[in-house]
């Protein structure tokens, strides 16, 4: 790929075959067959790349983004695309045929051939993530201040389950006992759906952005911290439970647990090691190794399986992840709840911005990656952009660098230009881009 992959997605298809999807920052997308990795089609979104999602059978693709949403038909190849203004973080499958997908402060609920079913009233921000509940009959939306479920023909929400801030990411177990939501503050939050019971578990070094149960239900993986965390939701749940402390990395980018329900989990992180874990075997609340693990050129920036038996993990660059090292270095943009809005920085023209950091090449004419993310957390600074060093810079102990209040066109060039000599590692930092390099709270080595 010509841009960095930001998102990988795998579905089994009738007759043992397997199909993976690898989206690039700029919104291409290649399906490769899984057992082969031979190309199958390729699609694009315009505006870039959030996420991918396969229907269970693999008959189709949904893509998200900042700028609109796409389905991909595997039969033909096309693409329908729904372009707009809206950032939509996500989409979660209820079968192969019904899929919704966040679209700005709604949700809207699709068929297969991207024809809208329904859609749910507007939530108080952009909506974050979704999750299915009762075999795909209620839909539940994460935003600012909670989650609330929606159900088709019900015009107001059928549940609501508050907790003041930023929620970044919903889970539901597959029973629909529990729905879990990380968060901005540092935190997981808990509901028993029955009753509404809550339960946070506070303390993590940084804010909760995945949160994943496996297929049986019982085990809920997240990150916040080095360590990944695995809460065990058996019985009446992980209250008075300590976590499962699964420690490989310096920053955790990836979660993934094996399909079936055996407790296996993947993980992945900045450092570029990719972990394989039992959560079952390890020990309540002492910090454990992987059963497994290789360590890659590079930082891994999103895992899959694609059946039990096939693991696979994305890297930065036009590379295979375990033979060649990435040659430059790449920058992730923060375009989250307020970076790169008028609302926060009103008379700036941040696509104009964005595009400017788009067309970055380094010396050798090789395109630099940009990524889009959602809220990396420093919310006072503001026009948040972290700087990923080179394979390079990284033999040379440069670690991702993060800047602040990046509204001005003078300091955009010079950290274009800096970047171009190879950034982090490999050429000096400019004295200018100093007044704008930030310590973002939460990445400091502490146990939850």
């Amino acid at each position: 790929m010509d841009d960095a992959p930001v998102a990988i997605a795998a579905a089994s298809v009738g007759g043992g075959g397997g199909l993976v999807a690898v989206g690039g920052a700029d919104g291409t997308v290649w399906i490769l067959d899984a057992a082969t990795g031979t190309p199958r089609g390729t699609t694009s979104l315009p505006g870039g790349l959030l996420g991918l999602a396969f229907s269970p059978g693999g008959e189709h693709l949904a893509l998200t983004g900042p700028a609109g949403y796409g389905l991909w038909r595997a039969a033909d190849g096309r693409t329908v695309l729904r372009k707009g203004q809206r950032w939509s973080a996500r989409a979660r499958w209820a079968s192969a045929d019904r899929v919704a997908v966040a679209d700005g402060r709604t949700a809207v609920v699709l068929n297969d051939e991207a024809h809208e079913l329904w859609r749910t009233e507007p939530a108080p921000s952009t909506v974050t993530d979704l999750a299915w509940l009762r075999d795909g009959r209620r839909l539940a939306v994460t935003a600012y201040n909670g989650v609330r479920c929606h159900e088709r023909h019900r015009a107001d929400p059928v549940a609501s389950y508050s907790y003041t801030g930023s929620h970044l990411a919903v889970a539901a177990s597959p029973n629909g006992r529990w729905i879990c939501t990380g968060n901005q503050d540092s935190s997981i939050h808990i509901w028993r759906t029955r009753d509404a019971a809550e339960l946070t578990m506070s303390g993590y070094p940084g804010k909760v952005s995945r949160v994943v149960f496996d297929d049986s239900g019982r085990w809920l993986a997240a990150d916040g911290a080095p360590e990944a965390t695995v809460w065990d939701f058996a019985g009446k749940g992980p209250e008075g439970r300590e976590p499962r402390m699964l420690r490989a990395h310096e920053a955790i980018t990836a979660l993934a647990w094996r399909p079936g329900g055996a407790a296996v989990l993947a993980t992945g992180g900045t450092e570029g090691t990719l972990a394989v874990w039992n959560a079952a075997s390890c020990t309540p609340g002492r910090p454990h190794t992987p059963g497994a693990r290789w360590e890659l050129d590079d930082e891994i920036t999103a895992v899959t399986w694609a059946g039990p038996a096939l693991l696979l993990a994305a890297l930065p660059g036009p590379h295979r992840m375990s033979s060649s090292r990435a040659e430059t270095c790449r920058m992730v943009v923060c375009r989250g709840c307020c970076c790169g809005t008028s609302r926060k920085h009103p008379g700036i023209d941040h696509d104009g911005q964005l595009d400017l950091l788009r067309q970055t090449r380094d010396h050798h004419g090789r395109k630099v990656p940009v990524l889009i993310s959602t809220c990396l957390g420093p919310c006072a600074e503001g026009s948040i952009i972290v700087v990923h060093p080179s394979g390079a810079g990284r033999r040379r102990g440069a670690r991702p660098l993060w800047l602040g209040l990046l509204n001005d066109d003078e300091a955009l060039g010079l950290l274009t230009l800096w970047v171009a000599d190879g950034g982090p590692g490999v050429a000096p930092m400019p004295a200018a881009l100093e007044l704008h390099r930030i310590h973002p709270a939460g990445l400091r080595r502490t146990r939850p």
